[in-house]
């Protein structure tokens, strides 16, 4: 079904200008797995096209045509529309019978035109802005966690973002954290390496003339939220979140579909105004069982986030309208502790949320204005305090 070869059936031949157009709407990368169609490996004066341009719906109608069974005229089958760049590997595999029911014409048309998008705006460099990638990798809960090249491209792609490049070379920062939080010191250790990789960011910062961050961060809340409290403020930060079922897209926000999730804070306990202690619940992700919050903290005041409508749970943030929503919300739950406890200078931070906010809570804080945050991490069935999160220390 490529442009030569031969047929024992009349088709319509793709024009020159055709093949040529097909070629640059794909960049020269197979339309379904990316390889680049130029093999330059044994051929020294000039690159060889190694592509070949395919029929979605078949070149005839014939029962040997694969998904030739359609009311497109000839011409229509050997036009752009009809046509994408593979390789000869994804060729071969959507015209073998045995994966008919698989390549569809619907899922091969779908794939071809989310391709010659993503094409169209990462070339697009009079738009995207450059900015610079923060991540880190290490282990969750016993699992190795990182983020890879490719779901970082696709991410910054769809939000109109190209990773800053230096001498050639992207300049991500990527910070280790796979320590046990259970043992000596291993909180203490991840805040010593975030402010290492905060520095390489700030000199990556001034040595690109950056003012856009870009961060791709999953591991424990308190390390999270301390992360967020060193993002400089004057710095534009985008915050991505992970979906675990998305693969290449895993970190690619949805786009909204519905209304945005409302959050709101109530005061649940109405404690003395002279309290020094509050203590902050974030039910987002979940709800906080009372049996698990440590002791010293039953008798401080209370003031909890919540959903306004909805009831809380994992995967309740979907989009970036929802993250900017709860974020909001925790910016006036800060508004009323100032407002209700004027002398708080501890806020104990509880509760299950989404990586995404952990980093919004921390960047949010009001640096020598608001209360220091004690947050809390969750080990077997109990909550534990990571160590403070102050004005006068990077831990």
């Amino acid at each position: 079904m490529g442009k030569s070869g031969p047929s024992e059936v009349r088709r319509k031949d793709i024009g020159d200008t055709t093949y040529r157009n097909v070629w640059v709407r794909a960049a020269g990368r197979c339309v379904l797995c990316s390889t680049y169609l130029l093999d330059t490996r044994f051929h020294y004066r000039s690159a060889k096209a190694v592509g070949e341009v395919a029929h979605n719906v078949g070149a005839t109608d014939t029962a040997g045509s694969p998904r030739g069974k359609s009311a497109l005229t000839l011409e229509q089958r050997a036009a752009e529309d009809n046509l994408l760049l593979l390789c000869h590997s994804c060729h071969k595999a959507i015209d073998d019978p045995a994966n008919v029911e698989m390549f569809t014409q619907e899922w091969l048309l779908a794939r071809k035109l989310e391709h010659e998008l993503r094409v169209h705006r990462v070339t697009n460099f009079a738009t995207l802005q450059k900015t610079l990638v923060l991540a880190n990798r290490g282990v969750l809960r016993g699992a190795p966690i990182s983020v890879t090249d490719r779901q970082i491209t696709e991410a910054l792609v769809d939000a109109g973002l190209v990773a800053y490049v230096r001498d050639g070379w992207r300049t991500d920062v990527v910070i280790e954290l796979d320590d046990d939080p259970s043992a000596p010191y291993t909180w203490e250790r991840g805040c010593y390496l975030i402010d290492q990789g905060i520095e390489k960011l700030e000199t990556g910062i001034k040595q690109g003339g950056i003012d856009h961050v870009s961060v791709f961060a999953l591991t424990y809340i308190p390390w999270l939220v301390y992360l967020g409290s060193r993002l400089d403020d004057t710095l534009t930060v985008k915050i991505f979140d992970h979906d675990r079922k998305g693969r290449d897209r895993a970190w690619c926000w949805k786009q909204p579909t519905r209304s945005p999730v409302s959050f709101g804070s109530i005061i649940a306990t109405l404690e003395p105004e002279a309290a020094e202690e509050v203590v902050a619940v974030l039910n987002v992700s979940g709800t906080v069982k009372t049996s698990r919050v440590p002791r010293n903290l039953t008798d401080l005041p209370v003031i909890e986030l919540r959903p306004d409508e909805e009831t809380p749970r994992a995967g309740l943030i979907e989009t970036e309208v929802d993250l900017d929503a709860a974020a909001e919300a925790w910016i006036g739950l800060l508004a009323k502790v100032e407002e209700r406890w004027p002398n708080a200078r501890i806020l104990h931070v509880i509760g299950p949320i989404p990586a995404s906010l952990a980093v919004r809570v921390g960047m949010h804080r009001m640096r020598s204005a608001q209360a220091e945050l004690i947050v809390y991490h969750l080990d077997g069935d109990a909550y534990h305090p990571a160590p403070a999160i102050t004005d006068t220390n990077n831990l």
